[in-house]
């Protein structure tokens, strides 16, 4: 069981993790928290594919919170007509329910569509968006 406190010590904001694998970490920001969460395997990303177009974050949060703590869900949408693209991210705390919600949903039939759910990979570092055209010499 990890515990996350927030200290100020010497005029500065620190967020501070306690548990049993970690004695005690210090942050800076929420933000290198998360990394910390997300790369330590603390925090489980799943990702979800083939979700129906009128799929909303509450929907997808409720869908896993049957199996545990989610920690966010978020539907990713289009910018321009806001309508959602298909697929989804999900968070939970717990690496145990994670893993049980992958495995129970996957293919499971939501909305007449069979969803794809699966251990988010990490994010690949995108090097240009023109595939190497215009490069500076």
């Amino acid at each position: 069981m990890a515990i996350i406190t927030y200290l100020r010590m010497d005029n500065l904001s620190y967020i501070a993790l306690v548990n049993n694998s970690f004695p005690l970490v210090f942050f800076t920001s929420a933000v290198f928290l998360r990394y910390f969460l997300l790369n330590y395997c603390i925090i489980m990303n799943i990702y979800v594919s083939n979700l129906g177009y009128s799929f909303q974050d509450e929907d997808l949060s409720q869908l896993f919170g049957a199996y545990g703590d989610v920690s966010s869900a978020k539907v990713i949408t289009d910018k321009f007509t806001n309508r959602s693209k298909g697929f989804a991210f999900v968070e939970m705390p717990d690496k145990q329910a994670a893993e049980t919600a992958i495995r129970e949903l996957d293919g499971k039939m939501i909305e007449g569509r069979p969803v794809k759910v699966s251990e988010a990979r990490p994010r690949e570092e995108n090097r240009s968006r023109n595939n190497g055209y215009n490069k500076r010499w």
